[in-house]
């Protein structure tokens, strides 16, 4: 499976946790750090993000893939549809959330959402109606 983290690097328990929530380990992981300029298009600056990042996309097509998306949701969508246009399916992704009572602040992997298997559901629903 390859991960790729557009967020805060992960620590080794949060990778072993989202191992085990996708039953695949982790072959390749990417950390992508998001830092954008409010004055020039967010749709040109995930373009080249995306594209000067050298991931293996015709590997993605084939394997599973999952994400961490940015925590800015304009970025996070427009992560999103990039690549799903490469890949031709939307990656799975995960959502951390606080960790109860710790101090100092730490995140711990809350779910993880399959969004391709969702929109395939909700396609199906739709058709039904």
């Amino acid at each position: 499976m390859f991960l790729i983290n557009f967020g805060y690097p992960l620590a080794d328990l949060q990778k072993a946790r989202i191992e085990e929530l996708l039953s695949h380990n982790i072959g390749g992981y990417f950390h992508i750090p998001v830092q954008f300029d409010n004055d020039i298009s967010f749709e040109e600056q995930v373009e080249k993000l995306l594209a000067n990042s050298d991931l293996p996309y015709q590997e993605f097509m084939t394997h599973p893939l999952a994400i961490i998306l940015p925590s800015h949701a304009y970025i996070a969508a427009l992560i999103l549809i990039e690549i799903q246009a490469r890949i031709g399916r939307f990656p799975a992704i995960i959502r951390f959330k606080p960790k109860p009572e710790s101090l100092p602040l730490e995140y711990e992997v809350a779910e993880v959402v399959d969004l391709q298997h969702l929109r395939d559901t909700l396609r199906k629903k739709r058709s039904n109606q």
